[in-house]
């Protein structure tokens, strides 16, 4: 039984150090994902995941490993850095298409006033 935990401890750090590691990789792969189709669960999946980075961060200074916590820490930032860019995109490109439906609501409007006010032609009486 002694043998079996000692080999499957250190299988369980490998399994907890890479933790991060695939939270990063499902993060950018979210991004990737949200750029493409915006979308709230989205964006709460990825909040979840850098709240967890947050605490890996934590624990990993917490431990006294401030190297590798920086290390994650620059990682976090440039996938909040893709993240918010991902997000003004979004935000751009619903204010271009909120600005095109206006635009078209006021040609339309426009056109319809112009066939309001057109003149109808009188019936000549000869």
């Amino acid at each position: 039984m002694k043998k079996l935990l000692l080999l499957l401890f250190p299988l369980l750090l490998l399994v907890a150090c890479d933790s991060p590691q695939r939270t990063i990789e499902a993060l950018q792969r979210d991004i990737a994902a949200y750029s493409i189709e915006p979308t709230p669960a989205a964006e709460e999946k990825m909040q979840a995941g850098f709240a967890e980075l947050d605490a890996d961060i934590s624990k990993l200074n917490a431990a006294g490993k401030t190297s590798e916590a920086e290390a994650l820490q620059r990682q976090v930032d440039a996938l909040r850095s893709q993240y918010d860019t991902a997000r003004l995109a979004s935000s751009l490109q619903k204010a271009r298409n909120a600005i095109e439906g206006f635009g078209q609501s006021v040609k339309n409007l426009g056109q319809q006033i112009g066939e309001t006010f057109k003149p109808t032609p009188t019936p000549v009486s000869e």
